[in-house]
């Protein structure tokens, strides 16, 4: 197997063989959603930025599912992907968060 493919790949025998064309798809998946936040960043547009991240949490909490489902160790699901899936989530809800205090904030008068 390649550097970076999924080490329980190995495990699984044929269904390591069935699986190991996720892998692919996975670093095109967090390809592209690093881009997106980067074009975000880049674009000044914090507000699109925590909706986007928000969006983006979704991913790691779907490869916790697909952990669980393929017997996987849960403590390795939990622990990694939702622990992952948390702090994404959360990283997201500041620039969000931000907007609506700067909304409620008074003008300072000049």
């Amino acid at each position: 197997m390649a550097f970076g493919q999924f080490a329980f790949l190995t495990s699984l025998g044929a269904h390591g063989r069935i699986l190991a064309p996720l892998d692919n798809l996975s670093r095109l998946r967090d390809t592209a959603s690093g881009l997106v936040i980067l074009a975000l960043l880049v674009a000044k547009q914090r507000y699109a930025l925590g909706i986007a991240t928000l969006v983006i949490a979704l991913i790691p909490f779907g490869d916790m599912l697909m952990v669980l489902r393929w017997d996987g160790s849960a403590g390795a699901a939990f622990g990694i992907h939702g622990l992952t899936a948390l702090l994404v989530a959360v990283t997201g809800a500041l620039p969000i968060r931000e907007r609506s205090v700067a909304k409620g904030a008074a003008v300072p008068a000049v």
